[in-house]
């Protein structure tokens, strides 16, 4: 019953679907950096084990930049962190996934490094804001079905198109970092739109049974 009350009214469907949009942008943003790295600095020459490396290290720049900006959200507010995370990803999405490239195919450490910090911090700092606001965002009676769909719900319109979106691009581009990057605008403006639209809801009541 509480999943079927996420759509019982026409302010609860748009409740969801404003939900579903952040989370759309928000896994585009992230898989832009699961699903190419690897692949980017191989395609640039540099060993599967080198590669993993980096790869973990830019997981622990992920990881970090997580707690930061979910800290910074108590303070700016879930919205505005969110929208602020979605144009940092669309203003770094070329840099960082370049000199990734860069760095690897020239075997120049020192760009390496930028790229992975650069790359594991602005493809994944807006998840720190996540479990807060989705929490925020679905009242208590409907809290577990609302975080759980509208976290899930941001699977559908991501999964299946970004294989097929990299499958139409490589022939035309035929290159796995400006792919990897036009991944990340994409989920940057989708997740700062989505913010946008809705409301801020730092300090909403987790009490509240009806709204």
């Amino acid at each position: 019953m509480p999943f079927f009350s996420l759509f019982n009214t026409r302010e609860r469907v748009l409740t969801f679907l404003q939900v579903m949009l952040v989370m759309t942008g928000m896994f585009y943003c992230s898989w832009s950096m699961f699903n190419y790295f690897v692949g980017i600095v191989e395609s640039a020459g540099l060993p599967g084990g080198e590669a993993a490396f980096y790869y973990s290290m830019a997981g622990v720049i992920d990881a970090i930049s997580l707690i930061i900006w979910g800290l910074v959200s108590d303070f700016s507010g879930r919205r505005l962190g969110i929208i602020i995370a979605g144009i940092g990803a669309i203003i770094m999405a070329v840099p960082s996934f370049y000199l990734l490239y860069l760095g690897a195919y020239t075997r120049n450490i020192a760009t390496l490094w930028l790229g992975t910090v650069l790359v594991g911090w602005f493809a994944n700092y807006v998840w720190g804001i996540e479990p807060a606001y989705l929490t925020e965002r679905f009242a208590t009676v409907r809290r577990g079905s609302g975080v759980g769909f509208g976290y899930s719900s941001g699977i559908f319109l991501s999964t299946p198109i970004m294989p097929l979106l990299s499958i139409i691009l490589y022939p035309i581009l035929h290159s796995m970092w400006i792919i990897a990057a036009i991944m990340l605008i994409i989920g940057g403006t989708l997740s700062a739109i989505g913010a946008y639209i809705g409301p801020e809801t730092k300090g909403v009541s987790l009490r509240a049974y009806s709204t």
